[in-house]
């Protein structure tokens, strides 16, 4: 399904196709959404965080990212990368589920704890 939405702040009329992809439930309140985007001939990829306000209507936020289909395979990669250590960290945490957010935010791996990072 293809829909066209009206670009919003640019105040020029333009539109930008935009193909819904598919959502899932971060919590009680939010929702992630991955979009096909196309703009001026661009495609693009986007996963963002929506929530509902007061008359029940999904809005986007700030928090996603929005990349060209071109770096796709270079962010799955780097997500596949990122369940990795999780596994290897926190193995509770995959099972686990719905995990309090400070347990995940350990930060990166460090130099000392002899892990190579995706450069090297």
């Amino acid at each position: 399904m293809v829909s066209l939405r009206q670009c919003k702040g640019k105040g020029n009329g333009m539109t930008e196709k935009q193909r819904f992809i598919t959502e899932f439930e971060k919590n009680s309140l939010e929702k992630v959404k991955i979009h096909l985007q196309q703009w001026k001939n661009q495609n693009y990829i986007d996963v963002r965080v929506f929530y509902l306000d007061e008359e029940k209507t999904e809005n986007p936020t700030k928090k996603g990212i929005c990349l060209k289909v071109e770096l796709l395979p270079q962010f799955t990669q780097a997500l596949q990368q990122a369940e990795a250590v999780i596994e290897k960290r926190l193995p509770s945490v995959k099972d686990a589920g719905d995990a309090p957010d400070e347990a995940v935010n350990s930060g990166p791996p460090r130099e000392e704890d002899g892990e190579e990072n995706a450069d090297g």
